[in-house]
């Protein structure tokens, strides 16, 4: 009886460590292998990879614009951070509808509607090898995607050709461009 306790004892411990280690697989992404889960480096391919967990878009309220009154609190400047897997977009900006500039900030929880828009967006935001673009009126926008193993920032190909070594991206504005009508109070 003592025999059959401990054998049956036994068989449960170890279905109990195999359902364990399934659910911490299943908890932890299991369906992207760590080659695949790396960020984009290559010209031509879309900076959005699947495994991608975090999507921070920043417009670091530089360039030739308004510049804000005096006694503001903030310059222009805004940032929004896409978590993924809660689709959920926290945002941080600069009120300038008022006579003072001024902070402000939020969450919005993406529909399936906006979340699909943004994702496709995304993935038309590609790293470019050119290096002949060059401005000096728009604001710096970068755009980071972070995979929980690896993290890369891209910046706007706008600013190309100041040849810094830089990874450059083609088509951030859509992104933007999406995310400025979603970071509402």
């Amino acid at each position: 009886m003592l025999a059959t306790m401990d054998s049956s004892f036994s068989s449960q411990s170890k279905l109990l460590g195999v359902t364990s280690a399934l659910v911490f697989l299943v908890a932890c992404g299991s369906s992207h292998d760590s080659k695949n889960c790396a960020v984009a480096e290559a010209a031509g391919q879309s900076v959005f990879v699947d495994c991608a967990e975090i999507i921070q878009v920043d417009e670091l309220g530089d360039g030739f614009r308004q510049q804000p009154p005096t006694g503001s609190k903030c310059d222009g400047a805004s940032s929004y951070t896409i978590d993924l897997s809660m689709r959920k977009l926290h945002w941080s900006n600069c009120d300038q509808s008022v006579p003072l500039w001024m902070p402000r900030s939020g969450d919005h929880s993406l529909s399936q509607s906006e979340y699909d828009t943004l994702i496709a967006a995304l993935k038309k935001v590609v790293i470019t090898a050119s290096t002949t673009s060059c401005g000096a009126d728009k604001p710096t926008i970068t755009l980071s995607v972070d995979t929980g193993t690896s993290k890369q920032t891209y910046h706007d190909s706008f600013y190309a050709c100041t040849g810094t070594g830089k990874p450059y991206v083609d088509n951030i504005d859509g992104v933007l461009s999406l995310l400025f009508p979603l970071a509402k109070p």
